[in-house]
């Protein structure tokens, strides 16, 4: 009995050194899922002043650009839009706590978060959890961080990205736009239906509860034209129910529909030369919201 309890006993110790080698030895994955961690460092590092926080997913990391609205309004602008996948609820209460009573909220969510805000894709999630430090951050339950250091196939797999892909590490600026598409020759533009029958504000507003703040300013995100025409009425109708509230809204959502030539690949991605035009119509409204602000 003695034996069979000493050789466990000398497995379990060897299984343990073995986990803090790999630790040790596999490092960090680098790859765009992770970039998103230091986007959230920077939000961080400006808790304490004055600042303009984008939020929504990859269709505000290439539609809106933060260091355009910085220049233009000469407050720290921080862009957090990087995948929908992620969803929008992991991290909330982070990005919340940064928040400040005077701070603008530039909330562009993509119209899978109207039919559910708690919208999510579970493998893309999964390679966001791979990152320790988001753990850290978001302080994610102890399991996810043990599955985060033993389960590393997607990570893996991601780092396998040509490093001209537009999906790579470095694909965001100062500020946090992602901008490793402006220059490049535009890709497939990718086809897609968002038409669904039921919108909850209760639920919207409850999932989101900051879009009640006078600094809010909601933009509705940029569609393809095709789309547009495909759920128009889905869109109207939340159009309207939002336009019932008090809430700021920049415009209609037929203001943002776009031609598909606009667009570099995927559903919401602008290209460079689109994303300028955008923010060039939001800024006039965020210097109007500090000016109330003040």
């Amino acid at each position: 009995m003695k034996l069979f309890i000493s050789k466990t006993l000398f497995v379990g110790i060897i299984a343990f050194a073995f986990l803090v080698a790999f630790k040790l030895i596999l490092p960090e994955n680098k790859n765009y899922n992770s970039a998103f961690v230091n986007k959230l460092d920077i939000l961080i590092s400006h808790t304490q002043e004055r600042k303009i926080v984008l939020i929504g997913g990859s269709s505000v990391g290439h539609g809106i650009s933060a260091e355009q609205i910085q220049n233009a309004t000469h407050l720290t602008t921080i862009n957090l839009g990087h995948h929908a996948g992620f969803g929008l609820v992991d991290f909330r209460d982070l990005v919340l706590s940064t928040i400040n009573k005077d701070d603008i909220i530039v909330f562009a969510p993509e119209w899978e978060f109207y039919a559910n805000p708690i919208y999510f894709d579970t493998a893309t999630l999964e390679d966001l959890y791979n990152n320790s430090h988001y753990l850290e951050l978001t302080k994610n339950p102890n399991y996810k961080s043990f599955k985060s250091l033993i389960l590393k196939k997607t990570g893996i797999i991601n780092s396998l990205i040509p490093n001209h892909s537009p999906c790579r590490y470095d694909c965001y600026n100062n500020n946090g736009d992602i901008i490793s598409t402006c220059g490049a020759k535009p890709l497939s533009i990718t086809d897609y239906s968002v038409c669904f029958d039921y919108f909850n504000y209760e639920l919207f507003s409850n999932t989101f509860p900051f879009i009640n703040r006078p600094n809010t300013l909601i933009v509705f995100p940029p569609t393809q034209k095709r789309v547009y025409s495909r759920c128009r009425k889905q869109f109207d109708f939340i159009e309207t129910q939002l336009f019932k509230t008090k809430l700021l809204i920049l415009d209609s959502a037929s203001a943002n529909v776009y031609d598909e030539s606009c667009f570099f690949d995927a559903e919401y991605h602008l290209s460079c030369e689109n994303r300028i035009l955008r923010t060039n119509k939001i800024i006039p409204k965020l210097i109007e919201l500090m000016k109330i602000s003040n």
